[in-house]
């Protein structure tokens, strides 16, 4: 199956989409030209983020080798970046401390999370989840919810 057919006119690739739904048009578009439409400086940091915090002697390899196509560095000076979201990855916390109270019954004690937008929809429209957790009786139940205000 073909999604895409392109073609060079005067150095610019000209792409061609067949029989393509629109919302995944849209993101095939955005994964292909983002990396073209930036105004940041092409610097491994930023590649870094763009190749989801791998690390960076993996990228400055794939950039030397031209593993990666359009994969160029603005500046040649080595960066020793510090990425905030590898740091808190890394990090560890300490639990919760056990709570010395259980609840007996169910539904006298229940916890629930809302959860982060989804970046993008699902088809049906859902961009959050709850989650719920019966303290008693450790059922579990998870719902899908298309905005944030139906968690009320």
């Amino acid at each position: 199956m073909c999604l895409a057919s392109a073609s060079a006119l005067q150095g610019l690739a000209e792409v061609h989409w067949h029989n393509v739904d629109t919302e995944v048009l849209t993101i095939l578009k955005w994964l292909i030209l983002s990396p073209l439409n930036t105004t940041m400086p092409l610097t491994p940091s930023l590649w870094h983020r763009r190749c989801r915090h791998h690390n960076l002697v993996d990228i400055a390899k794939m950039q030397k080798d031209a593993l990666v196509t359009e994969m160029t560095f603005a500046s040649s000076h080595k960066s020793d970046i510090v990425c905030e979201p590898c740091l808190a990855g890394k990090m560890h916390s300490n639990p919760f401390p056990s709570s010395p109270s259980c609840s007996t019954k169910p539904l006298e004690l229940v916890h629930s999370d809302l959860h982060v937008p989804l970046p993008v929809a699902t088809h049906e429209g859902y961009r959050y989840w709850i989650t719920f957790l019966d303290d008693a009786t450790s059922y579990q139940a998870a719902m899908r919810l298309k905005t944030k205000g139906q968690a009320l």
